[in-house]
């Protein structure tokens, strides 16, 4: 396909007829040679040599310089535009076009010192209004922006207009919208213009994740339309990012390590980073130097000391920064309250340390070799005398601060009725209550506690061959990995529960399909039943320890229930979200605490949250403060989804399949020097060829003028030369 040129005002071009001017003077003003009446030969030879020079062209550049300057001025007056090879043909008549203008978070990458990709698409686009000012008659131009600030500028024949819209639009805030949304509202806006020709123009940097809820339905029912995407250079481009980060998803306890697990991700190079870890302006950790590969991923765990009571906001930065700044760091929330509180629930006549299960489980739960302040949770060892003492006075043990978040009961323990009433109370208030065989009795059993699995009395049975057990598919641990230690520990003997009651779901199974780990809920609570016990004579729970520790914390973690303080969002995706420490109703001023220049934000609490979510519009750590209250009682952050982190760029095809259109062009700017054949303005960059004539005519009027002097001083001698010639050549009187 051939470059093709049109023109604005067409009948201006009889305007560069005027080029033949210069060439009808020269033959209208030329010199005639003068007659001789002397008959001396000598003198005739002279006059006819005269009359041939004065026939002859003296300057033939300087013509044909003189030409090329009228034919040029014509031309610039008709206002030519270009149209390249790879665009495609719309035809002739008005044309309805919108500009989608991207301005992801992805843009913000720096080209260099001075500018990004996003200062690089502004110019595109404004090249391109410019450009639009040669369509024919009755064509319209609107602009739409990715993000929802931006807004929407219908169509209009004012192509001023969008050009200011385009030159105003301040995007010092980055935004996580993508295209989906504004090539929607662009087709939108295509269905109701009257022109039979649409086009909708992308200013984008390629990159996919911008594309990825971009779908053929977006431009249903719009006739006529062809998609053009205006894109940077194709160049390498390299990032290195933290794609996620991550704390304690319940509440942790005070001055125990707080355990952070980070993934970092990079484009275009190899490398080492550091990561660092800060409270305020405070740095808590410096993890490194870290090798990370090209186009790879790398998990990061690593502890922070122990944090005061309270909502604390971590920021996770890592360095050294790169052309990309918004994905180099990561808030984390975390709510730290007091260390949580476990029963272990023992029978016999010994101490706990007598009994080889509760001695396990009590070392897994809180090892002895920590000290007290570094323990995850603060067990206590209960026997069934101290549970009536409880059942007689509940209001301290029933006190939140006091109630504990895990109650452990060993087989043989006779519990009383009012006993299993007071247990029970704190299940149903929240805490979860797990059953565990204590090895000791022929026939271990939990009265009282039983009966809500089974109404038959368990036995207990020996495995002839050792088996293994397996975590069902709707079992919410059968897709964590920490806890696949405990399907590889090998189980020889085991309870056995028959004729199961309905409210009873299985967790886990043995090889053999037999139930090896229950649970029943029962108020806020649960009651979980694990049918082998950690003693070594019936398996290897209590030799291969890791999966079952971190299975009892699971169970902690659960029964305590997500922070009441802090919570985690994602830019650009609002959501309710209740914060128990709020009241349910009012109003609460929202801050964003790492911008001083923010203005705050007042939302109306219906059942403690926003009716439309918290704000989440831009990055960063937002304090939630109830009217009334003079300091922060919420916190929580907001971060970018790792999507965003993306270089990846989309090709021509996958647009094509993504918008269900073939009427795709792909508009890509060369790389530095802009080099495309014989077309002045693809060489400045826009479709509109009168600056390059403009710059044309200028040296073309410079040429003309410097020709046009050396050839009157060459003249000069010359007229005067011949002049001596011919009064030698007159008679004398």
């Amino acid at each position: 396909m051939s470059w093709s040129f049109s023109f604005a005002q067409p009948l201006l071009l009889l305007g560069a007829l005027s080029a033949v001017l210069p060439i009808l003077i020269h033959f209208i003003l030329r010199a005639r040679p003068k007659p001789v009446r002397f008959p001396p030969v000598k003198l005739l030879h002279a006059a006819l040599a005269s009359g041939r020079r004065a026939s002859r062209l003296r300057n033939l550049w300087l013509l044909m310089l003189r030409a090329a300057l009228l034919a040029c001025a014509a031309s610039l007056l008709a206002g030519p535009t270009c149209v390249a090879p790879d665009e495609v043909d719309l035809g002739t008549g008005p044309l309805a076009c919108v500009v989608v203008f991207d301005d992801s978070a992805s843009m913000s990458y720096r080209v260099d010192a001075e500018s990004t990709l996003l200062d690089d698409a502004r110019r595109r686009a404004l090249n391109f209004v410019q450009s639009s000012q040669s369509w024919p008659a009755g064509s319209a131009l609107g602009l739409v922006y990715a993000s929802q600030d931006g807004g929407v500028c219908g169509l209009t024949e004012e192509r001023a207009v969008v050009a200011a819209r385009l030159r105003a639009q301040d995007r010092s805030q980055l935004t996580a919208e993508t295209l989906g949304p504004a090539v929607r509202a662009a087709a939108g806006l295509l269905r109701s213009a009257s022109q039979p020709r649409r086009q909708i123009v992308v200013v984008t940097d390629l990159a996919a994740h911008a594309w990825r809820d971009v779908g053929p339905e977006a431009l249903a029912g719009v006739d006529n339309v062809t998609v053009r995407v205006l894109a940077p250079a194709d160049q390498r481009r390299s990032n290195i990012a933290l794609l996620s980060a991550a704390g304690p998803k319940h509440v942790h306890p005070q001055a125990v390590p707080v355990p952070i697990h980070a993934t970092l991700g990079a484009v275009g190079f190899d490398g080492e980073c550091w990561i660092v870890a800060r409270s305020g302006e405070q740095v808590l950790h410096r993890i490194g130097p870290l090798n990370i590969q090209a186009g790879a991923e790398r998990d990061v765990t690593f502890l922070l000391a122990g944090l005061p009571r309270g909502a604390h906001a971590l920021e996770l930065t890592v360095e050294p920064a790169d052309r990309l700044d918004f994905d180099q760091r990561r808030r984390v929330a975390v709510d730290v309250g007091q260390q949580t509180r476990a029963w272990l629930v023992y029978g016999g006549t010994g101490g706990a340390e007598e009994n080889l299960a509760a001695l396990i489980v009590s070392n897994l739960l809180a090892p002895e070799t920590l000290p007290p302040e570094r323990q995850l949770l603060q067990l206590r060892r209960v026997r069934p005398d101290e549970l009536a003492d409880e059942a007689d006075a509940p209001s301290e043990a029933a006190a939140p601060e006091h109630a504990p978040a895990l109650i452990v009961v060993l087989s043989g323990v006779d519990l009383k009725t009012e006993q299993s009433a007071a247990v029970l109370a704190h299940v149903k208030g929240g805490a979860t209550l797990l059953l565990v065989p204590g090895a000791e009795p022929e026939r271990p059993d939990w009265p009282g506690l039983r009966i809500l699995f089974s109404d038959q009395m368990p036995d207990s049975a020996v495995v002839e061959a050792a088996t293994t057990m397996r975590w069902e598919l709707d079992s919410p641990y059968a897709d964590v990995e920490e806890l696949g230690e405990i399907t590889r520990c090998a189980v020889r003997r085991r309870v056995r529960l028959t004729s199961l009651k309905g409210t009873a779901s299985v967790l886990a199974r043995y090889q053999d399909g037999t139930p090896a780990i229950l649970s029943v809920p029962s108020g806020e609570g649960r009651v979980v039943l694990l049918t082998t016990s950690p003693n070594p004579a019936w398996s290897d729970l209590g030799v291969r320890a890791a999966g079952l520790m971190t299975w009892l914390h699971y169970l902690v973690e659960e029964a305590q229930g997500p922070p009441t303080a802090t919570a985690e969002f994602v830019v650009g995706q609002p959501r309710p979200h209740h914060f128990a420490i709020l009241p349910s109703d009012g109003t609460a001023r929202v801050t964003r605490l790492d911008d001083p220049d923010s203005r705050p934000e007042w939302v109306r609490l219906t059942a403690g949250s926003p009716k439309e979510g918290w704000p989440v519009g831009q990055a960063g750590v937002y304090s939630v403060r109830p009217v009334g209250r003079h300091e922060a009682t919420a916190m929580y952050v907001v971060n970018w989804t790792a999507e965003e982190s993306g270089l990846t760029p989309v090709s021509r095809g996958e647009l094509q399949a993504l918008l269900g259109i073939e009427r795709l062009t792909l508009d890509v700017e060369p790389e530095g020097e802009r080099t495309v054949p014989w077309s002045s303005a693809r060489w400045l960059g826009s479709g509109d060829a009168r600056g390059p004539l403009a710059l044309l005519l200028i040296v073309l009027c410079m040429a003309e003028l410097l020709l046009g002097n050396r050839s009157r001083v060459a003249s000069g001698p010359a007229q005067k030369k011949r002049s001596r010639t011919g009064r030698m050549a007159s008679p004398g009187p």
